[in-house]
Order: structure tokens, then C-alpha cells, then sequence
């Protein structure tokens, strides 16, 4: 969810220098999609020309460094700063007008490092945190107030801790009614997290959630990855921190299954018995992916079950991929059922479909 930036002790705020003239705005620009909203009458302001300038060259600087992108001080700075300037609120009419000046090239360049860097930083807090539980053997497990600070370590755990909050509210909107013979809401047996990543902060956010509000339930995690070494990080650190094994499952598949036979199969996910997936703001590096990942899942998941795709809006759509909602969602048997967009530090914004 939190874009890396930089770490607990590194976290700067110095800003990229701005020298590099503004070239003008190219008309070819406005017939992308998703449509841009600029037009001739219509010309970028100072400020939106000086932000412009401070994307563009942080996407030149970091170019430079897009073989290796650990964190690093330079890193650190160049994604700090960037996250910065996009999730300060602006009206949409700006933010357009800023994306529009962006080459198409330079955008999916962006969120590709973003990703990549992400993932490199999730690799690092994973083995660090891991470290923090301090534990002599695998049978003990932290209290629960020592999980809490190791989770607090991370430099952004607040805000999936907001985001799966802000999801898990969704979430329980759209779960069925009880019914007038039965008082308790509908169950969440079976909730499937696909990109869960090497650090599956928001499956434990859920799991401290669900712990509290579902304690009669039986429910269970999913968390899946085609990343087998991201698996293997994740799933000790679940372990160590003292998560139980039959809740958080930790599965190398992906939707489709790939070229597995279906022997192997036996051992993935069974969508059709999931209440509810969430898709990773990066499973899909754009629209067109993400349909396509869309379309593979709906066939696989049974009526009713609810899906919370992460998305972005404005200039957040620099550091993440946008789920466009249009006609092909519905026609391929989703129910579009809400779009959320925050204005806090959460990057992402949240798209709920339900299964026809």
C-alpha cells in the first residue's frame, strides 16, 4: 500500500531542485486515457509547471539508479519526496493538468521503480522485523503489546493500519443482512489477499481486526503470492510475531493457477470457497492487466463474493496503476458497488465489486 520512502532514521525532506525549463504542453497528450482534463484555454499554472518540473526530474535522477533500488539515502529521498508532492491534496482540474504534461513512458516508469522499490524495502522490514521478535525458539511468540511495537517499527505501518480499517469498514457494509430467522450477520470464512508480498502488513491489520470483532467466527487468511521467496519471508514472520497458523495461510499461486499441473493445483487456493479477495495495488501494472486478471478470477469465484481491488486517483496515479470502471467490469460479471478515494496519507483508493 505505503509507497517506500525513506526509513525510520532516513527520513528526509529535502526537495529535487528545480532548473529544467518546463517544455509545453503537448495537444497529443489530452487524447490519452484516462482522458485528461487540460485544453488550450487552459494552460498549467506556476505551481502546477513547478510541480511538474519536480516529477519529471525525479524520474530523471532516479533513472539513474533503476538497477538498484534497495533503500538507500539517495533512494530514500528521491520516493520520499515523490510521495510527498502526490498525496498533497489538489483539485482534480490540476492534477490533470500535471499528469496530462507527463509522457505516458515516464508514468509507467514510475510506478514500475515505485514497485520494484517497494518490494525492496518490504524484503528488508521483513528480516528486520523478524529479528526484533528476538525470539529463542519458535515456540514463543511475543505478547500482544510487543507485537504491536515491532509492527509499529515499520515506518508506515499506520497508514495500512488506516487503509485496512477504512477496508474493513467497506467491507462489512456489503456483506449480506441477516436475515429475519437468523440475528448474526453473514459469516467472512475465507478472505484471499493476492500480492501479499514478502511483508503482508495488511493481513495482520485484518487479523488484529478480525480477532476482535469476529471472535466466534472461524475465518481464515489467504495470503498469495507467485513469489515463493516473498512467501517464505512473510510466512516466518507470521510465524515469529505469533500469528496462528490456521488463520494465516500463506499459498504460492496466482489467479489462473499458471502452467501447474493439476495434480500441484490440489495445493493452491480454491477461489470458489473465498468471501472475499483483495487485490494488491500492484497485481496489474495497468488497466488493461488488471482486467485481465479481473476476468480470469470472476470465473473461478462463486455469486456474492466481494472484491476490494486497490486503485489510485489524481496524481497518486504516479505511484500506483488506475482500475478504470467502465462497462467491461459489468460485462464481465462484476456489480461495481463503490469507489473510494482518501485524501489522507493512504495512497490508494479502494474499488469494491461484487460477483453477479
Amino acid at each position: 500500500m505505503a509507497t517506500p520512502t525513506a526509513n525510520s532514521s532516513e527520513k528526509a525532506t529535502k526537495k529535487i531542485s528545480l532548473k529544467k525549463p518546463i517544455p509545453p504542453l503537448s495537444l497529443s497528450l489530452l487524447t490519452q486515457t484516462p482522458p485528461r482534463t487540460p485544453s488550450p484555454t487552459s494552460p498549467l499554472s506556476s505551481k502546477e509547471e513547478e510541480l511538474a518540473v519536480e516529477i519529471r526530474t525525479i524520474h530523471q535522477t532516479l533513472a539513474a539508479h533503476q538497477h538498484d533500488l534497495r533503500p538507500c539515502p539517495t533512494v530514500n529521498v528521491l520516493l520520499t519526496n515523490l510521495v510527498e508532492l502526490c498525496v498533497t491534496p489538489r483539485n482534480d482540474t490540476s492534477a490533470r493538468l500535471v499528469l496530462a504534461y507527463l509522457e505516458e513512458e515516464e508514468l509507467a516508469d514510475l510506478r514500475r521503480w515505485c514497485g520494484i522499490a517497494e518490494g525492496k524495502l518490504e524484503r528488508k522490514w521483513a528480516r528486520e522485523m523478524a529479528a526484533l521478535c528476538g525470539l529463542k525458539n519458535e515456540q514463543e511468540t511475543p505478547s500482544s503489546p510487543a507485537r504491536q511495537s515491532i509492527l509499529y517499527s515499520f515506518p508506515y505501518y499506520e497508514n495500512y493500519l488506516d487503509l485496512a480499517r477504512l477496508e474493513h469498514s467497506i467491507l462489512s457494509s456489503f456483506l449480506p443482512l441477516p436475515s429475519p430467522s437468523c440475528s448474526s450477520s453473514a459469516k467472512i470464512e475465507n478472505i484471499a489477499f493476492i500480492g501479499s508480498g514478502p511483508l503482508p502488513l495488511t493481513s495482520f491489520c485484518l487479523a488484529d481486526l478480525l480477532g476482535k470483532t469476529e471472535r466466534d467466527k472461524a475465518w481464515r487468511i489467504w495470503n498469495v503470492d507467485r513469489d515463493a521467496e516473498a512467501l517464505s519471508l512473510s510466512s516466518a514472520l507470521a510465524t515469529r510475531l505469533g500469528y496462528d497458523s490456521e488463520t494465516m495461510v500463506f499459498v504460492n499461486d496466482e489467479v489462473g493457477g499458471g502452467d501447474e499441473e493439476a495434480e500441484d493445483r490440489e495445493q493452491g487456493v480454491k477461489w470458489e470457497d473465498m468471501n472475499v479477495i483483495f487485490l494488491a495495488a500492484l497485481v496489474g501494472l495497468n488497466n488493461a492487466a488488471k482486467l485481465t486478471i479481473l476476468r480470469e478470477l470472476v470465473t473461478q469465484l462463486k455469486p456474492g463474493t466481494l472484491v476490494l481491488a486497490r486503485s489510485a486517483r489524481g496524481l497518486r496515479e504516479v505511484l500506483y496503476p488506475v482500475l478504470e470502471l467502465n462497462s467491461a467490469i459489468e460485462d464481465m460479471g462484476f456489480e461495481v458497488l463503490a469507489e473510494v478515494h482518501p485524501w489522507t496519507k493512504v495512497v490508494n483508493s479502494v474499488v469494491v465489486l461484487r460477483v453477479k
